[in-house]
């Protein structure tokens, strides 16, 4: 096991929503944020040291979408989409 996180989609996923203000605390702000690829990409690049691409900005962008709608409709479970979250954007 590694000492170092993991780089992967699902991460830059976790700590982009954490940035914007997380499931509950502000989904607007996030649904808003998770909407603007260019900005995910600069984050990932900038704050992660991780290098993605359009396509890669796109998909972290849908699932977590995804995610918001289910914490949504789960405010007292909003974490409960994170294994799926993390089957679609991990290898």
């Amino acid at each position: 096991m590694s000492i170092f996180p993991s780089r992967t989609l699902y991460t830059v996923l976790k700590k982009y929503m954490v940035l914007y203000g997380g499931l509950v605390d502000n989904p607007e702000q996030l649904r808003y944020a998770l909407l603007d690829h260019n900005e995910i990409i600069d984050f990932a690049q900038s704050k992660l040291d991780i290098l993605i691409d359009a396509d890669a900005a796109k998909r972290i962008s849908e699932v977590g979408i995804e995610w918001l709608a289910y914490a949504t409709l789960h405010p007292q479970d909003p974490q409960g989409f994170a294994p799926k979250a993390q089957a679609k954007l991990e290898p």
